[in-house]
């Protein structure tokens, strides 16, 4: 099982990782001074990662289709786990705080790919490729 997860796995891992940087070492090291950036983060972060779990669950069920089922499974897998990681930042990370609205990019990101992988002939390509 592993071998079609894998990027799903080292995927979430830099998210955990990512996310328990404490905020006072990012902004030391942020170059970047655009509102809200870290919201366009974790849209970025969640929409690869639901990618990469479609892509694992076509490789595992070796199928040439994309299942409406297993993309809403991979959905649902992304946002459980974007909470789970803003709870984490609030009870076990060091300076880091609960953020709704992350959560609310988060799930805008994994949706936006659950969309494309189920209605896009292009992102279906994609996602057979990775």
């Amino acid at each position: 099982m592993f071998k079609y997860f894998w990027k799903s796995f080292i995927w979430a891992i830099i998210i955990f990782i990512i996310c328990g940087i404490p905020s006072d070492n990012i902004e030391k090291v942020s170059f970047i001074n655009i509102p809200y950036f870290d919201k366009f983060v974790h849209f970025i972060l969640y929409f690869i990662l639901t990618l990469l779990i479609i892509s694992g669950f076509t490789r595992f069920f070796k199928i040439n289709i994309i299942k409406l089922k297993l993309s809403f499974i991979s959905l649902i897998i992304s946002i459980i786990y974007g909470i789970i990681i803003e709870i984490l930042q609030k009870y076990l990370f060091i300076d880091r705080s609960f953020d709704l609205y992350d959560i609310l990019a988060n799930f805008s990101g994994a949706f936006l790919i659950f969309i494309l992988a189920n209605f896009s002939i292009i992102f279906k390509k994609i996602i057979f490729r990775l």
